[in-house]
């Protein structure tokens, strides 16, 4: 999967709805991955991140899935698609939903919907689109000079995943002090490890910037999601 690609979910068994939505995502540069029952679509919903689901309601009667989706912490965000026939007015469980579908589907108006959501989704995936790069990184604790040199994998808005010589402990609190292409000075940011491994690979989480470093660090990561977007 392209880290920049717009992912969706597709929850029906009707071949009328899984080509039409197929087809319109592909014209906003997405791809959807088809779910015939609840339980393959609830599994996947916990191991994958995506950036909609459609859900028919002839195959999930109570909009279950975009219940489960709102508490899912990789998918809170997404947007959520539910799919009724045009004679089964909207009542509470729609609520879940972002958009409401008519069936059988009016491909000009779902691809008006898809292009009316699509910067949404866009804005959604830069929070945590992750752009690879090697740049060095140096960690330092509270009180102390001596700082550890590692180099960086990816860079998020949210964090940084890091390639070190010696293992990190999880928990560990550093001060992460790089330097990003572009952007005149150096960052200065409260971090925290989150997993790392015995081979010096370590994720660390943001937990502490200035107001002016958060706009530029979204700033940068918004620039390089778009550039990616163009090289894709």
């Amino acid at each position: 999967m392209n880290n920049c690609e717009l992912q969706a979910a597709i929850v029906s068994s009707d071949p009328s709805v899984m080509q039409a939505i197929t087809s319109s995502l592909k014209k906003i540069g997405a791809s959807g991955t088809i779910y015939r029952d609840k339980e393959s679509a609830l599994t996947a919903m916990h191991r994958t991140k995506v950036d909609a689901f459609f859900v028919d309601r002839e195959v999930d009667p109570e909009l279950s899935l975009l219940s489960n989706m709102r508490r899912a912490s990789g998918n809170c965000r997404a947007l959520g698609f539910a799919i009724i026939p045009r004679e089964q007015a909207p009542g509470g469980a729609f609520k879940v939903a972002d958009f409401l579908v008519d069936k059988p589907l009016a491909v000009p108006r779902l691809e008006q919907t898809l292009r009316a959501s699509h910067g949404m989704m866009l804005k959604e995936r830069t929070r945590y689109f992750r752009r690879s790069a090697r740049i060095p990184v140096i960690l330092s604790t509270d009180g102390t000079n001596v700082g550890i040199r590692a180099m960086t994998t990816n860079i998020s808005q949210g964090g940084l995943g890091l390639q070190c010589a010696n293992e990190l402990m999880t928990g560990q609190v550093y001060q992460a002090e790089f330097s990003l292409p572009g952007i005149n000075g150096v960052f200065t940011l409260g971090s925290r490890v989150v997993w790392s491994d015995a081979h010096g690979q370590a994720g660390l989480c943001f937990t502490q910037m200035t107001r002016t470093q958060k706009r530029q660090l979204a700033e940068w990561i918004e620039r390089e999601f778009n550039a990616a977007i163009l090289a894709f």
